[in-house]
């Protein structure tokens, strides 16, 4: 990032702070953006309680009273929020070059920057951090485009336009360490012409996420993180090591017995009854507002836009509708050696070695382990084979996905298109070709020599076809 031509200001007391004028123009240079402005320029120390002095604390205790102008959204991306909203990955696949997932839906965390998790990316590590007021986006937004979510996972169909008083978090390695650079972009920049409050923050901090939650108390809101670690009895490091797969792998190999000792430390029965807590608490207010409280992966939109990428996932696995797989949730099988009767046989096995606390209630100790020989068996036997209709699985789903569908909302694109073009096609390919030609939707997904089992399972998790996984979706459903 360059900076030309600007004043530098030392601001050691919020109430000194002043913007300072400046006529020269000013470039900040990114990999794929260079914008453009005359600025008015401030710096603060980041340990500064509020942006500015008129900003007012927006309490929130034990996440009771929720409501839209105590709440903001945090969305971290890669991207510069151009003409001034946040664009899906669908349309902003079309101005790179990049191959970018099929999603038609814009996702936030409330209160909270979203960190890594077992089945996402690096969040806080990404060049923007965007922060809105809710109340902004509400509306701001048409009614039929706010879907809803959790509050790790808020999702808004098409572009968002941000809302006055939003603030853009930019890294920026030439930041003075400890300070925050800001530019006020409603007075400066072409695409925010028109709105007010609207500002950009640089920061030498790599830890976008990390800066993005300090920024949401500056602005006067209560952090969701640290609310959930009051009620959960948690240290920052305990919630860490129990939330921040970063942080909790790294801690596992530079210092094991410290990550023990904390992972041992933490209270299950309170994390269970603050998660229960939270949970109601936002389903209330999803209800109140006419919100989807349910996760994207089991909603009608996350299922619908996988369904592409688990065609793809058959078709380059064995380019046929029906496959004949062993089932891979049977635990026969894992065991590939020959069974041993003998090593199972109670006549056989010290019974004072036995920890009396293994033994289920109801059970002598030579039942047990009879009940642990028939186990045992089951380990070295063989697999249950199944066979698998895909064509026949994905219709089921494209139903499903129509009866969940909430009253007055849409999907984006005509899933009846879908449905006749799998009901049709002779292959999964013939499918695929057909998806991008009629409904212009493109995967990324390859299969590298993962197995039908593998592939099943995968297709399993975002699909839910399996009774199994159909349980878990329901149980996410509301």
């Amino acid at each position: 990032m360059k900076i030309q031509s600007t004043n530098f200001y030392n601001i050691q007391n919020l109430k000194n702070i002043h913007f300072a004028s400046n006529t020269n123009p000013i470039c900040i240079d990114g990999e794929k953006d260079t914008v453009h402005f005359k600025g008015n320029v401030k710096y603060i120390d980041e340990n500064a309680q509020f942006l500015d002095d008129s900003i007012k604390p927006r309490p929130l205790k034990n996440l009771k009273h929720l409501s839209p102008e105590k709440l903001c959204l945090v969305h971290m991306s890669d991207f510069f929020p151009e003409g001034g909203e946040i664009k899906t990955a669908k349309n902003a696949a079309k101005d790179t070059d990049e191959n970018m997932q099929y999603r038609s839906t814009v996702h936030f965390a409330i209160n909270h920057s979203v960190r890594e998790h077992d089945f996402g990316r690096g969040w806080q590590h990404m060049k923007y951090a965007v922060i809105m007021p809710m109340e902004g986006v509400l509306n701001n937004t048409p009614k039929e485009n706010i879907l809803g979510g959790k509050m790790q996972d808020f999702f808004i169909m098409d572009n968002v336009k941000l809302p006055d008083n939003s603030i853009i978090l930019k890294y920026n390695p030439k930041i003075p360490e400890g300070k925050l650079k800001i530019t006020d972009a409603s007075k400066t920049m072409e695409d925010f012409k028109g709105t007010n409050g609207i500002k950009i923050i640089e920061t030498s901090n790599k830890d976008t996420g990390e800066t993005a939650n300090k920024l949401v108390g500056k602005m006067g809101y209560a952090n969701y993180l640290d609310i959930l670690k009051k009620m959960m009895g948690l240290s920052d490091e305990e919630y860490k090591v129990m939330f921040d797969k970063e942080y909790a792998d790294k801690l596992r190999i530079e210092d094991f017995s410290r990550y023990i000792k904390l992972a041992s430390s933490i209270g299950m029965d309170n994390i269970k009854e603050a998660t229960e807590k939270t949970n109601k608490t936002w389903a209330e207010f999803s209800k109140r507002f006419g919100f989807s409280d349910c996760d994207h992966t089991y909603s009608p939109w996350g299922r619908s836009e996988s369904l592409a990428e688990c065609i793809k996932a058959v078709s380059q696995c064995d380019d046929k509708w029906v496959h004949n797989i062993n089932n891979p949730y049977d635990i026969s099988g894992m065991f590939p050696l020959e069974f041993d009767e003998d090593e199972f046989n109670p006549e056989s096995i010290d019974l004072d070695e036995i920890p009396l606390d293994e033994i289920p209630e109801g059970f002598s100790v030579e039942d047990y382990v009879q009940e642990m020989k028939v186990f045992a068996k089951t380990l070295y036997g063989t697999k249950e084979k199944m066979e698998v209709n895909y064509k026949e699985e994905f219709l089921k789903v494209i139903d499903e996905i129509k009866d969940t569908l909430p009253e007055g909302k849409r999907l984006s694109f005509d899933i009846d298109v879908l449905r006749d073009i799998i009901k049709n096609a002779e292959t999964p390919s013939a499918a695929l070709k057909e998806i991008k030609d009629k409904l212009n939707i493109t995967t990324i997904r390859d299969v590298d020599n993962e197995t039908a089992e593998q592939v099943y399972q995968t297709i399993d998790v975002v699909l839910c076809i399996s009774e199994m996984q159909k349980e878990i979706m329901l149980n996410n459903q509301m």
